[in-house]
């Protein structure tokens, strides 16, 4: 198989658990939005537009690689903002990690000559 192939699968499957585990937790916690303050309430919209960033990837590989990275930029400056730290190890495991794999699929995508 071709690099890039292996890598953009990589990329959805990593992708679709991120989506997964946080409808997990969502649902096992019994999420209520309309209870969030403004602060939350903006940090849950980021999130949700990140994880449609990595469904749209599947499609759309270069608009939902961009669509990820940067609102998981925005989600770690509002919770730097917020608490004065960066978000922990499994915001990076779960959610950054796919965005940057299929930023690496359209990197060798690009790299790949035309067959």
């Amino acid at each position: 198989k071709r690099p890039d192939a292996v890598v953009r699968w990589i990329g959805r499957a990593l992708g679709v658990l991120a989506v997964l585990f946080v409808l997990t937790f969502w649902i096992g916690e019994g999420m209520r939005p309309w209870a969030l303050d403004l602060p939350d309430a903006v940090a849950m919209i980021i999130l949700f537009i990140g994880l449609s960033g990595h469904l749209l990837a599947w499609r759309f590989e270069r608009a939902g690689a961009a669509i990820a990275v940067t609102t998981w930029l925005a989600f770690a400056l509002l919770n730097y903002n917020r608490s004065g730290r960066l978000p922990g190890v499994v915001f990076v495991a779960l959610l950054v990690v796919p965005a940057i794999v299929t930023v690496m699929a359209v990197a060798l995508s690009a790299r790949r000559p035309a067959d």
